[in-house]
């Protein structure tokens, strides 16, 4: 009887366990959300059945066991044949409840397993959901960034200077620093940047930004210059200019909206840099119609001039003449359109006069269609 009992008390202990496995298992199953939890369920375990079956079984087995034990003492008396047959039936009931515990634990595992896969399924859903994009420093979306990447391509570190014309808050100025000086002295140190603007407040925050971006101050005192003026005038630079940048219009977030770049001095800083650019080099123009169209207009008309200084098609003089006639040049009251042919046909001759005529020039614009107001980037490539 006392085997009886420490079998007995085998089995229970072994459910138990089971049972409390299932349990946490039961748990944590709570916690699964959407597609696991209808996975899982869709497939329910049967655990208290199959362990209640194999309970079942072993407690009738042993009232089987106790029974032919007691009859063959009564009848034969034979302790040894009772002995022998106590020991099979143990044996019978630790082969049912071993291959019982072995189908329930590789049950439990496989749903265990199934729930890993489903939660880190799920963890990865969220992280995509959570997901925001940021189209600041897309150049796909964002002109401002579409504008860096070419710098970059443009501009060799160490060698070549670049010019911002409209440093503005400092943001372009800044990633020319990054761009021409990030080699922390690796590329020498021939390279300068001229930051330009007329506000007092645009400047330092244009050096506050620079700054950010130096490995050694020294190259700000030796290398950088910001400068508090007009861009009509842009200054001379003895090492190779490959970029010089506009951002036109006023200063971004600003109260001050009536301080803005000018049609007429923008016109006169484009034709400066032209005829200072490097073959290769870069002349990069964000423009706004909505705040100064005819700014914007006139740098449209300035550029595509210089993009039929080699043409074989059309005749840049042709294209000059064809734009609109005033009626009365020495009018001072002249309407925008003729005073933007004026200003532009005499900055197309000046380029022509003092660069050559062999000048080759490939000019794009970047716009949004269906936005005919929102921002263009105009880019003017010296080809030769």
């Amino acid at each position: 009887m006392m085997t009886t009992v420490i079998t007995i008390g085998k089995v229970t202990f072994l459910v138990i366990m089971i049972m409390i496995r299932q349990k946490v298992l039961a748990f944590n199953l709570v916690k699964m959300k959407g597609k696991s939890r209808h996975l899982l369920n869709s497939k329910p375990l049967d655990i208290d059945g199959l362990l209640g079956n194999v309970l079942k079984r072993a407690v009738n087995t042993l009232e089987n066991r106790d029974e032919l034990e007691s009859s063959i003492l009564e009848n034969d008396g034979d302790a040894g044949k009772a002995s022998k047959l106590v020991s099979s039936y143990s044996d019978n009931i630790d082969g049912l409840l071993e291959g019982a515990l072995k189908r329930a634990s590789n049950t439990l595992n496989i749903k265990e397993d199934l729930e890993s896969i489903l939660s880190e399924s799920d963890n990865e859903t969220k992280k995509v959901a959570k997901f925001q994009p940021s189209y600041n420093d897309n150049p796909c979306v964002n002109f401002a960034a579409l504008a860096h990447k070419q710098w970059e391509h443009i501009l060799r570190p160490g060698v070549d200077s670049a010019i911002d014309a409209t440093c503005g808050n400092g943001h372009d100025s800044k990633k020319l620093a990054e761009i021409l000086f990030s080699g922390g002295g690796k590329f020498g140190t021939s390279s300068e940047l001229i930051c330009i603007d007329m506000q007092a407040n645009a400047c330092d925050a244009t050096r506050e930004a620079v700054m950010q971006v130096l490995d050694d101050p020294i190259t700000f005192e030796e290398n950088i210059q910001i400068l508090q003026t007009s861009h009509e005038s842009l200054p001379e630079i003895d090492s190779p200019v490959a970029l010089v940048c506009w951002n036109l219009g006023y200063l971004p977030n600003s109260n001050d909206k009536f301080t803005r770049t000018k049609m007429e001095s923008t016109v006169a800083s484009i034709t400066d840099a032209a005829l200072s650019l490097r073959v290769g080099g870069l002349l990069s123009i964000m423009t706004y119609p909505k705040t100064n169209a005819n700014e914007d207009h006139a740098v449209h008309v300035l550029l595509e001039g210089l993009s039929l200084l080699s043409s074989k098609t059309i005749n840049y003089e042709e294209f000059l003449a064809s734009l609109e006639q005033d009626p009365y040049p020495d009018n001072d009251d002249s309407s925008d359109s003729f005073k933007i042919k004026k200003t532009v046909t005499n900055a197309i001759y000046r380029i022509v006069e003092k660069g050559g005529r062999k000048q080759t020039w490939r000019v794009m614009e970047h716009k949004m269609l269906g936005r005919s107001l929102s921002p263009i980037l105009l880019t003017a490539t010296r080809i030769k």
